[in-house]
């Protein structure tokens, strides 16, 4: 967990994020799930540089919790360019 949040926070320490979702398919199997969806948006890099343009698709797996609540996980995201 503690990789994940270094990755994740090197990233926006680096880069003003602005990013576009869409849900295309929600399913939901007992106590998993997943939902498809496309993204588009930029990533601005801080220092000036030219900013990225990404667009791609992503894969999200949930489970239902004990409690009743649901938690990702997995989370699988693929740039198109």
């Amino acid at each position: 967990m503690e990789a994940i949040r270094a990755y994740h926070e090197a990233i926006y320490n680096q880069f003003t994020i602005q990013i576009n979702n869409s849900v295309d398919e929600v399913r939901i199997f007992g106590k998993w799930g997943f939902a498809q969806r496309t993204y588009s948006g930029t990533l601005s890099p801080k220092d000036g540089e030219k900013p990225i343009h990404e667009n791609g698709k992503a894969l999200t797996i949930v489970q239902r919790m004990p409690d009743g609540s649901w938690k990702i996980s997995h989370d699988i995201w693929n740039a198109n360019n």
